[in-house]
């Protein structure tokens, strides 16, 4: 059995990740949670995608957008990552207190982290 061609596998193309600049705007945040937000999504069309080629039987191609969809998801926990500290850091450098931060607009899990 052979694998199908390049034509049935198009290349992913993340989407591109954005760089946190040491002091933060709010702006910023909001593109990092955008860009976490479309690989999520693209993330679950892959994976549904993939059940899709795995009840037609077709296990290679099935495999491959699963792999796909990992990849997704780790870019989306990269971006939600960068997002995090980003908005973090804006929002808690005038803060000499160490006992005092900001978690607005922080996700739970992320802000459990910090």
């Amino acid at each position: 059995m052979t694998l199908p061609t390049s034509s049935l596998f198009p290349l992913s193309t993340p989407l591109p990740l954005l760089m946190a600049s040491p002091q933060a705007k709010g702006d910023e945040y909001h593109k990092f949670r955008e860009s976490a937000k479309e690989h999520w999504d693209s993330r679950r069309s892959y994976f549904q995608k993939a059940a899709t080629a795995y009840s037609k039987g077709e296990l290679e191609y099935a495999a491959y957008l699963s792999d796909q969809g990992k990849i997704q998801t780790k870019l989306a926990r990269e971006t939600d990552e960068r997002a995090s500290q980003n908005i973090f850091k804006a929002r808690n450098k005038g803060f000499e207190n160490v006992i005092t931060i900001d978690l607005h607009e922080q996700h739970v899990k992320q802000a459990m982290r910090l």
